[in-house]
């Protein structure tokens, strides 16, 4: 089964038709899920949260790469769905590296990375950047393993600067409480907030992404 398929809600559940895509192909109907605006009465943003959860038959022309699947799991998390997007994951099968990526992400939000970080330990190239290695390693209680991963990613040059200053301070952050504190990353990821929250680093001005406000709802 192609994961562009993948639903949490079958037709007599959403009350659409299994072939929901009609003669749309697969890239239009990723344009469209992207540009929505979201917006409007209740009835209207439930409509298109059905929508975003329908189990249906794959758009024409959809390839491998699972980029419905990915649209879908994307407006979730703009919404702050994370169970809901958690939940496409796991019965799609978190298995690639765009998939994997935002399964990372919502552990990270949601607090429970021991499933993504197991799986990364089994599967490296799930993730092709060190920084999530070595925040599993951390969490994983190898804090030597981390230390040392994150000194050879630095030395050649593999993780970004201002990420790297992060995850010095999340594996020792006594080391740094007399130092200014890092500019906030412009744009702000799932790990650099979790990476400045679990140091007590200072939040960036104006509104955050509703995924990123879970822990405060």
């Amino acid at each position: 089964v192609s994961r562009d398929a993948v639903g949490l809600l079958a037709p007599a559940q959403t009350g659409f038709p299994r072939d929901l895509w009609g003669p749309t192909d697969a890239a239009r109907a990723r344009e469209l899920i992207l540009a929505y605006p979201d917006g409007g009465v209740p009835a209207t943003r439930a409509l298109f949260r059905r929508l975003l959860l329908a189990e249906a038959d794959v758009p024409r022309g959809a390839g491998s790469g699972s980029e419905l699947l990915l649209a879908r799991i994307d407006r979730l998390l703009e919404r702050g769905a994370l169970e809901e997007a958690e939940a496409l994951i796991d019965r799609a099968g978190p298995d690639t590296p765009e998939v994997f990526r935002r399964w990372f992400d919502i552990g990270l939000l949601l607090g429970s990375t021991e499933g993504p970080c197991a799986a990364l330990r089994l599967n490296p190239l799930l993730s092709p950047t060190l920084p999530a290695r070595v925040f599993c390693l951390a969490r994983g209680g190898d804090w030597n393993a981390a230390e040392i991963t994150l000194t050879l990613g630095q030395g050649v040059g593999a993780i970004d600067p201002g990420q790297e200053a992060l995850l010095a301070r999340f594996l020792d952050p006594v080391l740094f409480e007399e130092d200014p504190e890092p500019p906030i990353p412009d744009p702000l990821t799932a790990l650099d907030f979790t990476l400045r929250e679990a140091v007590g680093l200072s939040r960036p001005r104006g509104q955050l992404p509703l995924a990123f406000l879970r822990g405060d709802l």
